[in-house]
């Protein structure tokens, strides 16, 4: 209807990027590869971004039940221009 907004004009260009990421992570694929996923954000959230990925990898996935050596492993595939993002690989 025409009260109704749409995600391109209700969310920003950095939400939108989040929820990408989130989306993403949520799948919880065994390979993941995101194309510069601190580009829309600030120092402090990208920050966080790379921290989050790290532990994805790290974790094997997710947060799920059960122990984490007997899940397979994950692996995180990105770009950045950030020097940040390439300490954290």
């Amino acid at each position: 209807s025409k009260d109704e907004l749409s995600w391109s004009s209700a969310l920003s260009s950095s939400e939108k990027h989040l929820l990408c990421i989130a989306r993403g992570l949520i799948a919880n694929p065994d390979v993941l590869c995101i194309h510069k996923p601190t580009l829309h954000v600030n120092a402090a959230t990208a920050e966080v971004i790379v921290d989050l990925l790290r532990e994805f990898v790290d974790h094997r996935g997710i947060l799920q039940k059960g122990e984490i050596q007997k899940r397979r492993p994950r692996t995180c595939i990105l770009t950045s221009t950030r020097a940040l993002s390439m300490d954290a690989a």
